[in-house]
């Protein structure tokens, strides 16, 4: 069996007329104030959008091409969150890619007796099939923005629903314990201590730092005392805070695309190397990397 076609960017178009073509690991390397993030943030906005952006203006980016799943079989291994009937139309509804709990969005089209499979493969089997595709791409990438970053795993309320996560503690709750785990590790590998999803206040999800949990019973209702001792990754430093959601995206949230901003910064060099490292393993036939460095950036460049 042929693996489903992931969503992809793959090929930019700037304004000068000149083009980048991406594969699964993409590096932009350039120094500050040069536009990279610019480029990086209208290039995700014309993935999602047919016209031009219009908020803001585009002015270094013109057009981008896209790919995806060409068959329903294919998207049902791909889309982030299954379609939901109602009434005569499906909708899916997802975090945006910034994965900011205020920017929920929605995709909806009509179903007239369709089911969701006819429905979505005349979507994308038609003459059109590239901008048809455009309004799933909201859902298919995560973009971790420098400024944004350290507080996308702040205190948060707990789910309403498990399967529809509406930020990115809730999609760390919603992967498991073993995700969890694993995660935990490798923030003890290379900061001494381990975290721990903190439910047992039945109303908040919160992330503890500590340097064990040993003490701390399985049931979270007694849990609650034990837990409150421990420090909150919210009150670390800024280095811990963006090399957790680092990791947390990359392992909690399985969309195709992750476009990380200046992964180096807030970290010591050997930190970088080792964060260069993971993102580096983290490409894969199933989902493309975009990581934009500053020149100085050596440590992590040389891990992809």
């Amino acid at each position: 069996m042929n693996p489903a076609t992931p969503f992809q960017i793959k090929k930019i178009t700037f304004n000068d007329g000149s083009t980048v073509s991406l594969s699964n690991m993409t590096v932009f390397v350039g120094p500050n104030n040069v536009g990279k993030s610019r480029a990086l943030s209208e290039s995700i906005a014309f993935s999602q959008s047919e016209g031009l952006p219009t908020r803001p203006k585009p002015v270094i980016v013109s057009k981008v091409d896209i790919d995806g799943p060409s068959s329903w079989q294919e998207m049902t291994k791909v889309l982030p969150d299954p379609p939901i009937l109602e009434l005569s139309s499906y909708k899916i509804e997802s975090l945006k890619s910034d994965l900011q709990e205020a920017d929920g969005s929605q995709t909806t089209w009509g179903a007239s007796g369709a089911s969701a499979e006819e429905a979505i493969t005349d979507i994308i089997s038609g003459n059109d099939r590239q901008n048809r595709l455009r309004q799933f791409m909201g859902g298919a990438i995560v973009h971790l923005k420098t400024d944004t970053r350290l507080s996308l795993l702040a205190d948060s309320s707990t789910p309403q629903s498990a399967q529809r996560p509406g930020n990115l503690m809730q999609y760390l709750y919603s992967a498991g314990s073993a995700v969890e785990n694993e995660i935990s590790e490798t923030v003890y590998r290379y900061f001494g201590k381990q975290i721990r999803l903190d439910y047992s206040d039945i109303q908040h999800l919160r992330i503890r730092f500590s340097s064990d949990f040993d003490d701390v019973p399985s049931d979270p209702r007694d849990a609650l005392k034990p837990m409150s001792r421990r420090e909150r990754l919210e009150e670390q430093g800024d280095g811990v805070r963006s090399f957790t959601t680092i990791i947390t995206a990359l392992k909690a949230v399985q969309r195709s695309v992750v476009a990380i901003d200046e992964p180096e910064a807030f970290l010591h060099p050997p930190q970088a190397f080792h964060i260069g490292r993971i993102i580096g393993n983290a490409a894969s036939d199933d989902r493309q990397l975009i990581v934009l460095l500053l020149p100085t950036a050596q440590t992590c460049c040389e891990e992809f």
